[in-house]
């Protein structure tokens, strides 16, 4: 059965965009299609069809990782999944469109169940900590960034290191590909609403955009469109900034990777990437059975000269191919969560204080020396930092706390 706290997320956010009585909906249709063949573990149709074109390489892509910056590409990925049943009443359900919407739920659900029936995760566990006490190190954010800063700053035995986060551990939902969209304006995702200007988002209810970022370990890593896209030559080059050329960012691509894509490994791409990383990388597989959509959107990249890529990540090359995602061989979600946090989780010298929102950072002149927290239960205490306060909390600012 499905956890009801499952239908419940989904049923929260299908009814925040359809006014549909969504968890009636959604009992109803998982009985109807209680006898559909479940799909593979981790590889429902939705996320092959959305991956079928695959990454555009050096089309829209950029942004820059390495420590401290995080994994380019992961956390941001394929906007709009998920979003198609917005506009259905009660009435319309007769709609092929609305039906092939909740179709869609429904394989998600179904592949949700039969995947994670014996999934359990032993995240890290909250330390048990009073205030005053002093770290080396404190990060605040245990995100994409922060996950990473976290394991390379406790490599030194002697460094005591303090990682705050104001989520909790990342849901099942999270670990598997096919119902990653189910996260979305619930309690791990920020949802912070951007201001109407007057120009963008005119077509979204109340003209604003809802900009997605997640609250949990790993953060965006953990509830991200699972799309694995590396900046190009070019655009890191055109950013003009000493320190983040590709010759800089280089070695720290290779450093995250744990590329398991064959029909790359085998190839002379293979020089480009890495299988020594704690991110493991895979692809869907060479898709077939394309629409007349995606046959013309193809036949259009061509027309236009791009090339079609054997890796689309390939830094010298613009083109498109199959994407590559942040999807282990086991079809679960590789997040800097599980890749980079849960090895480390019973180091000495490593302690967590998850459900904790970093309120304020406590400075001595100009010198950041400490921060203040607000526990799960309310209290406020305030942690120390000897050496360093590493500010790792995503780039948006809530607008209330």
């Amino acid at each position: 059965m499905i956890e009801n706290n499952l239908i419940q997320r989904a049923s929260r956010r299908l009814w925040q965009q359809t006014k549909v009585p969504c968890q009636y909906c959604i009992r109803v249709i998982l009985a109807i299609f209680s006898g559909m063949p479940p799909l593979p573990p981790g590889h429902a149709s939705i996320m092959r069809r959305m991956s079928l074109i695959g990454t555009i390489g050096g089309i829209g892509s950029g942004g820059a990782s390495g420590i401290g910056a995080g994994i380019s590409g992961i956390g941001s990925g394929i906007s709009g999944i998920g979003s198609g049943i917005a506009g259905a009443l009660p009435n319309q359900l007769t709609d092929p469109v609305v039906q092939q919407a909740l179709m869609t739920l429904t394989t998600a659900l179904s592949v949700f169940t039969d995947s994670v029936g014996g999934i359990v995760v032993d995240w890290p566990k909250n330390s048990d900590l009073k205030g005053g006490k002093n770290f080396d190190f404190i990060v605040v954010g245990g995100g994409t960034a922060g996950c990473v800063l976290a394991r390379r700053l406790t490599e030194l035995s002697d460094w005591s290191v303090l990682l705050i986060e104001a989520g909790g551990d990342p849901p099942l939902s999270s670990l598997v590909p096919a119902v990653f969209m189910l996260m979305t304006y619930t309690d791990v995702d920020w949802a912070f609403v951007a201001e109407d200007d007057g120009y963008s988002s005119q077509a979204q209810k109340d003209q604003h955009l809802i900009m997605t970022q997640g609250k949990m370990l790993g953060g965006g890593s953990s509830m991200s469109y699972l799309t694995y896209g590396r900046s190009k030559n070019v655009s890191c080059n055109d950013f003009g900034v000493p320190g983040w050329s590709f010759d800089d960012l280089y070695p720290y691509y290779l450093k995250v990777e744990d590329l398991q894509v064959p029909d790359i490994i085998n190839s002379s791409d293979n020089v480009h990437h890495s299988q020594s990383g704690p991110i493991v990388i895979t692809t869907h597989g060479p898709a077939t059975g394309f629409t007349a959509s995606e046959d013309d959107m193809l036949t259009g990249l061509n027309q236009l000269g791009y090339e079609r890529l054997n890796d689309a990540n390939n830094p010298n090359k613009l083109g498109y191919g199959p994407a590559q995602l942040t999807v282990d061989t086991e079809g679960f979600r590789s997040s800097t969560a599980s890749s980079y946090l849960l090895p480390i989780k019973d180091r000495k010298n490593f302690y967590l204080l998850k459900n904790t929102l970093a309120s304020k950072i406590v400075f001595n002149g100009t010198r950041a020396v400490g921060v203040e927290v607000i526990r799960e239960s309310g209290e406020t205490q305030v942690f120390y930092a000897n050496k360093e306060v590493i500010s790792s909390a995503g780039s948006y600012k809530p607008r209330s706390c």
